[in-house]
């Protein structure tokens, strides 16, 4: 009875443990539609997608979170509005289109162009 019983336990915390690995936090999709975005045309994040391209490591993104982290500040909180940080605009497609050219690079498919990413 008690090895049943522990084995239950083992199969639930692994269980947990698993979906927690898994898990998405945050919203599926973004829309990205800044001052910027009225020219080039929004931009859908899909956040879900580079939250399994990053192994669910949020600190690729956002830089300022912690380890394990849930609760996160998203990028347009601080760039262009605190002294000293870049813009938002800025910030994003350092960001973004470094990662996106890295990952070409590696045969991956991943937007490298304005059209790519901003869609009209």
């Amino acid at each position: 009875m008690k090895r049943a019983f522990f084995a239950g336990v083992t199969l639930l915390v692994s269980l947990t443990a698993a979906t927690l690995v898994l898990a998405h936090f945050g919203p599926k999709e973004i829309t990205m539609t800044g001052k910027d975005a009225k020219a080039m045309g929004p931009v859908l994040f899909l956040h879900h997608d580079h939250q399994d391209a990053t192994n669910n490591d949020c600190t690729v993104c956002h830089h300022t979170a912690k380890a394990g982290e849930t609760a996160l500040k998203s990028c347009c909180q601080g760039h262009g509005k605190v002294a000293g940080l870049s813009t938002n605009k800025d910030a994003l497609h350092q960001s973004c289109k470094g990662c996106h050219k890295e990952s070409k690079a590696a045969g991956k498919d991943a937007p490298t162009s304005c059209k790519g990413c901003h869609v009209k």
